[in-house]
């Protein structure tokens, strides 16, 4: 019985893991459709999604902040599990309703409704990660791998759908494509609370955590928390906006993106297998004795950040060897973009899977300060990308500047549109924006 309901759990937690992104997916995945749906100018989706993106990633840090003080303020297992439960099914109404907004309002359809849904389903999305890994952090291996099988399972259905209406882009089409979206999304979550209920209505955990910090001190997960801070962080900074979009072609780097989408699961999945297995090596134990090898992970970050500075120096010195070597060459861009993004899924699996046996306490803190750090870089990298935009190669800003001018320059010009972005992030009228720039 205790096996069965084990297995129970690993489902219910690569179930939480495959929901955890379905509100960046209808933001990402979806927004070419959502914005014909909404009779807005398709030539406006880029500004579609950062309207919608930039206030979401920020109502997904205050769930998983939310659930963070309870942490702080000592508040029992029980209590945070009992929240879990209630947050799956709160998760679930809050897409009903937000299907019922999608599907009213006529032609132009109750598009501020939608917006502020998708934005309360993002706090309950960081909220529920949070409460998943505080309940049960020695299955987050099941966790991590399913993550990235959400953006497979949602363009699998686009190509699917799409081919299905012989490739039609109608309103019809946009509209049924990000309906039935949301209907998948729906039922998925339906199934996921009632096992996630199932297995965790009563308390079944494992005692291997001894205490809210696994009996641990923050000297034996810096380093795995470092880990994910520094996977999580940097992504944004240079992928997709730099690499492969402002190295290649939009066609080509299209291309290059839907590869990465596959190849993201193969790390965490190779980790979530080595755990399955119970392999005494595994990342999920405490990297004790002969298992501290895993501190040398360490090795891939340098190579991370190598990659990262070869993005900004291709992207600042194209006339260079390097440059020219790597820009517009669609095999070199892709795989550079392919080793960053596999790098990351590397290196942000290790450290959850490495933070996961030392107790909810570190679990949900280690959420905290990825998500933190991804989210924050994220405004800087959109805030670095929009000014490195406003200008061309004819007109260079810092021709003739020093190294540490130019520095100043461009670091001035970030944080301004960076504090600009933050600002504008949150729109009680999200159409006038764009009734605003007709």
């Amino acid at each position: 019985m205790s096996n069965g309901n084990d297995k129970m759990k690993k489902v219910a937690m690569g179930l939480a893991g495959l929901l955890n992104l379905f509100p960046y997916r209808l933001v990402i995945n979806a927004s070419s459709y959502a914005i014909v749906r909404f009779q807005l100018p398709p030539s406006k989706v880029g500004l579609f999604i950062n309207k919608f993106n930039n206030p979401l990633e920020i109502s997904v840090i205050f769930g998983t902040l939310s659930i963070n003080i309870l942490s702080w303020c000592k508040v029992k297992s029980d209590i945070i599990r009992y929240i879990s439960i209630a947050i799956h099914w709160l998760y679930l109404i809050i897409h009903l309703i937000l299907l019922l907004i999608y599907s009213s309002g006529g032609t132009e359809g109750n598009l501020t409704a939608y917006y502020w849904a998708i934005m309360v389903a993002g706090y309950l999305s960081g909220a529920s990660d949070t409460c998943v890994l505080s309940v049960n952090g020695q299955d987050v291996a099941y966790f991590t791998t399913a993550i990235p099988l959400s953006g497979m399972l949602m363009s699998g259905y686009h190509l699917v759908f799409l081919k299905c209406v012989n490739g039609s882009t109608t309103y019809e089409t946009s509209y049924n494509i990000v309906y039935y979206q949301i209907i998948i999304s729906i039922l998925i979550i339906f199934v996921a609370s009632i096992l996630w209920t199932m297995s965790f209505s009563r308390n079944t955990t494992s005692s291997s955590t001894e205490g809210s910090d696994g009996g641990s001190t923050i000297s034996e997960v810096i380093s795995q928390m470092g880990l994910t801070v520094v996977g999580m962080g940097l992504l944004p900074v240079i992928y997709p906006g730099i690499a492969p979009y402002q190295l290649i072609s939009m066609e080509e780097g299209r291309i290059i993106d839907a590869y990465c989408t596959l190849i993201s699961i193969f790390p965490s999945l190779t980790f979530s297998i080595m755990s399955a297995l119970k392999l005494h090596v595994s990342t999920d134990k405490k990297w004790e004795g002969d298992l501290k090898f895993w501190h040398f992970t360490w090795i891939l970050v340098i190579i991370y950040l190598v990659l990262a500075i070869i993005f900004f120096y291709v992207l600042y010195y194209p006339g260079s060897a390097l440059s020219k070597y790597i820009i517009g060459d669609n095999i070199v861009v892709g795989c550079l973009t392919f080793m960053f993004l596999l790098l990351h899924e590397t290196i942000i699996a290790i450290g959850f899977n490495g933070v996961g046996p030392h107790g909810p306490f570190y679990n949900s803190l280690n959420m905290l300060l990825g998500l933190g750090t991804m989210t924050a870089l994220g405004f800087i990298g959109d805030g670095h990308l929009t000014t490195y935009r406003m200008y061309s190669r004819k007109n260079w800003p810092t021709e003739g500047f020093t190294n540490f001018q130019a520095f100043k320059f461009w670091c001035r010009g970030t944080m301004s549109n960076t504090w600009y972005n933050i600002k504008t992030s949150f729109n009680i009228d999200i159409r006038g924006v764009f009734s605003n720039m007709k």
